[in-house]
């Protein structure tokens, strides 16, 4: 099993809208992926909470089958278009895949 780990870092804004707007946007982008792309099996989004200058703004949780699993996941249209946004909106983002065991 693969396991995968993104934290994004919104920009304070973006063609007028705020980083509050935007982060709620890409929740809900990234929150209908498991229903159009195979092989997610397990999915987590969710908003920061900690208050520091140092932390994200978004996590996203997810695991996979195995690495074909996550390549997948990434090349789909979908997710394609969900980093386009992600591109837009976010500053600064941290991946890390590992194999869970």
């Amino acid at each position: 099993m693969l396991k995968h780990l993104v934290l994004f870092k919104l920009k304070p804004s973006v063609d007028g809208r705020t980083k509050e707007e935007n982060l709620r946007e890409l929740k809900e982008r990234l929150e209908v992926l498991p229903g159009k792309i195979p092989g997610i099996l397990k999915y987590e989004i969710g908003i920061n909470q900690n208050p520091s200058s140092n932390a994200y703004d978004l996590g996203l949780d997810s695991e996979f089958e195995d690495e074909m699993g996550l390549i997948t996941y990434q090349r789909h249209p979908d997710h394609q278009a969900v980093t386009t946004f992600i591109n837009q909106v976010c500053v600064d983002r941290h991946v890390v895949d590992w194999e869970k065991g």
